[in-house]
């Protein structure tokens, strides 16, 4: 069935042509103000400067702290243990 809305009942978002695509050629390619690529939003790329977050130096390892705790809740489970994970993780 098709309404108002199109096939499937979503509606285009604004600015979107009705046909599907970004405004301007998609989000990868030329179409974009200023050129070359933007992002899903069509925000273009083409003038940005990306900084630094507060975890550029995380590395993604587990904390070893909370590895060994989380060892002793296996090989043992009790409340202490439940506890000590809990206060880890918070």
């Amino acid at each position: 069935m098709s309404g108002p809305a199109g096939p499937g009942g979503a509606l285009p978002r604004e600015g979107t042509p009705v046909g599907g695509g970004a405004v301007g050629g998609g989000a990868v390619g030329g179409g974009a103000v200023g050129g070359g690529a933007a992002g899903s939003g069509g925000m273009p790329w083409w003038g940005r400067a990306l900084t630094g977050a507060r975890f550029d130096a995380d590395t993604g390892a587990a904390d070893p702290r909370l590895v060994e705790a989380l060892k002793r809740s296996r090989a043992a489970p009790s409340a202490d243990h439940d506890l000590e994970l809990m206060e880890l993780v918070a």
